[in-house]
């Protein structure tokens, strides 16, 4: 059950346990607050750990918010990074109950107020079993975040598993979203925004190794060492079916032409880690691909250029 709390509540009595009822529009869930308060657990080590975390959201003590349970809609939690690194794995402190679950990294849709947009990368299911520890799994895709632009964590649960929260006033703050649709991939109808004291979200992140600019390719793999996102190109503007990651989020953006669409897609994976305005410089290129971004041919080139 989610610990959505919104409208209208009618209390229950279950077990020692208080249950509300919540509803806003046509949607409506359960929130269920039982006896325990804060709870500090100790996290036996269920593997090898991948490293000192490198960014995330109160994850440096192990302590949760007892009272709440998952098993219900996605969420998605607000994030913004302090530092610009390449995620490789995302983590929740979690357990209790045994199920699935994944995770994702998302975009922000820059609304008023904001919500998720669309996943940058997430992991494959991973079971979460007792005793609370923390649970998560490596991205399919690594994802190069910016330090001080808005992320949103993506949850999926379904076993009832602790909430991934804490209570403490010393914790940060986030917003969150639910949606009863979709998964961390995609297809998500989220209905929020949220922000309960008591719903203080926890999670961590690890960072590629050997990723030097942070740009999400290794850097046994990068072409382009020292890449800047987001980059500069475009200075003018993003033209029709023209490349250049302008928003740093590692795939490369570009103005659709009228009616049919943008005619292929392109990551810094593909590329080799190099940006736009490093493909230009490489190339010897016309200063107009720094101006309104690389085009389809340049790209297409260049890819071809660096395949194995």
């Amino acid at each position: 059950m989610h610990s959505f709390r919104i409208v209208r509540v009618v209390p229950l009595l279950l077990a020692g346990c208080t249950t509300a009822l919540a509803a806003t529009g046509d949607r409506e869930g359960i929130t269920r607050d039982c006896a325990p308060a804060a709870v500090t657990f100790a996290a036996p080590v269920l593997a090898p750990p991948p490293g000192a975390p490198c960014e995330g959201n109160n994850h440096l003590a192990d302590n949760v918010f007892d009272g709440a349970s998952m098993g219900g809609p996605m969420v998605g939690m607000s994030w913004t990074p302090t530092a610009t690194v390449a995620v490789s794995r995302v983590e929740v402190f979690t357990g209790e109950l045994t199920g699935p679950s994944s995770l994702a990294i998302w975009s922000d849709d820059g609304g008023a107020p904001s919500k998720p947009l669309a996943a940058l990368g997430f992991t494959p299911s991973f079971i979460v079993s007792p005793p609370n520890t923390w649970y998560g799994a490596d991205l399919g895709t690594t994802v190069s975040v910016t330090a001080g632009v808005k992320y949103w964590v993506v949850w999926d649960p379904s076993g009832g598993e602790q909430c991934s929260c804490t209570d403490s006033a010393a914790d940060v703050q986030q917003t969150y979203w639910g949606s009863n649709l979709g998964t961390v991939a995609g297809g998500a109808d989220w209905f929020g925004p949220f922000s309960f004291p008591d719903r203080r979200w926890k999670f961590r992140m690890f960072c590629a190794s050997g990723d030097s600019d942070g740009d999400g390719v290794p850097d046994e793999e990068d072409l382009c060492p020292d890449t800047a996102l987001p980059e500069l190109a475009a200075t003018v503007n993003l033209g029709v079916n023209r490349w250049a990651d302008i928003d740093g989020d590692g795939t490369f953006d570009t103005t659709p032409s009228n009616g049919t669409g943008p005619q292929a897609t392109f990551t810094l994976l593909d590329t080799g880690g190099c940006s736009c305005s490093q493909i230009v410089e490489a190339l010897g290129i016309g200063l107009g691909h720094e101006k309104h971004g690389c085009s389809l041919g340049i790209m297409r080139r260049w890819v071809d250029s660096i395949a194995p």
